[in-house]
């Protein structure tokens, strides 16, 4: 019998927040799912915060590093979103902000 990945997807999505704490890597929470995708568009809570898109400023210093199972591997800059990860669980992600970043805002796709 043959398996696709996408067998029983239903089409929903829903999103949520996790606080970041620099020098601590936390998992997202736990949520069934197919997908998940990670957004780092809010560096701080100021409305105008200094951070250019692109060119020499993206890389200052407010990353995010994400990964697997506690392993960390790969990174969000200010303003980026992650591809759709394939996922059984948000729990699977774990997440660590270089610098004081205070929130990171995900969607999951079950």
């Amino acid at each position: 019998m043959l398996f696709h990945y996408l067998d029983g997807f239903k089409g929903h999505s829903a999103a949520g927040q996790i606080e970041m704490i620099v020098g601590k890597t936390i998992r997202l929470p736990d949520n069934p799912c197919k997908f998940v995708m990670l957004s780092h568009w809010n560096t701080t809570e100021d409305p105008e915060p200094d951070i250019v898109i692109g060119g020499e400023d993206a890389n200052s210093g407010y990353e995010i590093y994400y990964g697997f199972n506690g392993v960390l591997h790969a990174q969000l800059f200010a303003t980026d979103s992650s591809p759709l990860l394939p996922v059984n669980n948000t729990n699977q992600i774990c997440v660590r902000p270089r610098t004081a970043t205070p929130f990171l805002y995900y969607a999951w796709f079950w």
